[in-house]
């Protein structure tokens, strides 16, 4: 992989938080159509996404490099000489817990999807009932958000590729909580607030080419599948427990004090990032892909 991994990494994101931001703009255009409902919306990005999925699977197998997709050096001698698909199962379960810093890696991905969870979800009802942002305008937040989001990733990218993705990935997730706090003070007048809210929910997207650059630089050719699954299964976890655990606290705490337990999350994730690249620096390749055998 060339020293540019950051900007492709970024390159990967971008449409993802395009994709995110697409759907609430095509069903406010298609429902306006005379005779449209939100059927013919969800209809017409279903099948968006059914020829985008299409021609994604043309392009992987017919133009990729096989150099890409080969399987990793002595994967196939391995599964030959393992009996038993358990015994598979352990040797994956024993590396995985030799692999600390890409388990700490994937703490740092649920507290940080926690957060942007809590962001994302409520950030429109928080500026309508807590701010009095008018509906439409707080529901263009999101997508606002997502777009901006999409420019960070591209601006994260590069930045990946300057300077240390560690150092990357903990600022921008400090900066979240530094919005997500100031968003949960209710200081700020209502257009300012949209202004924050649209920071608060964008600003993590900055790190995340750092993030997979990082799980890179921890791993080598032979387990980096694995560890990037293992930053995957942090996200999912986070996606999992956000909803029970804010929509509980709304309830009791209010929007207040639920966002503020958002940039709590944030800040975690920082430190937690800290704590991995201080501890892990050593052990860290001086460039993506350059494991043994490549």
């Amino acid at each position: 992989m060339p020293t540019s991994a950051g900007k492709a990494y970024s390159a990967h994101g971008f449409p993802g938080n395009l994709g995110f931001a697409a759907p609430p703009v095509v069903i406010v255009g298609v429902t306006a159509l005379p005779g449209a409902t939100w059927r013919h919306a969800f209809g017409l990005i279903a099948a968006v996404g059914a020829c985008y999925g299409v021609v994604a699977c043309y392009v992987l197998a017919r133009h990729v490099s096989d150099e890409v997709t080969r399987p990793n050096p002595g994967d196939d001698d391995a599964r030959t000489e393992t009996t038993s698909r358990l015994a598979l199962v352990r040797e994956e379960l024993r590396a995985l817990g030799r692999s600390r810093p890409i388990l700490g890696l994937g703490v740092v991905a649920m507290l940080s999807s926690t957060a942007f969870w809590g962001v994302s979800s409520y950030l429109v009802v928080f500026l309508d009932d807590g701010y009095g942002v008018a509906s439409g305008i707080a529901s263009l937040s999101l997508t606002a958000m997502f777009i901006t989001g999409a420019g960070l990733i591209l601006a994260g990218g590069v930045l990946a590729d300057r300077f240390q993705p560690g150092a990357i990935l903990a600022g921008a997730y400090a900066l979240v909580g530094v919005a997500v706090f100031a968003l949960a003070s209710t200081a700020a007048p209502p257009l300012v607030a949209v202004g924050i809210g649209v920071l608060a929910g964008s600003l993590g997207s900055l790190g995340l080419p750092a993030r997979d650059k990082l799980a890179d630089l921890l791993s080598s050719r032979s387990d980096i599948g694995r560890n990037f699954a293992v930053v995957t299964i942090g996200i999912m976890i986070g996606n999992t427990v956000a909803p029970p655990l804010f929509g509980a606290l709304i309830e009791t705490a209010g929007y207040q004090g639920t966002f503020t337990l958002v940039g709590g999350f944030a800040v975690l994730a920082a430190l937690a990032t800290v704590a991995i690249v201080a501890r892990y620096r050593g052990g860290m390749r001086t460039s993506p892909g350059a494991a043994a055998g490549e």
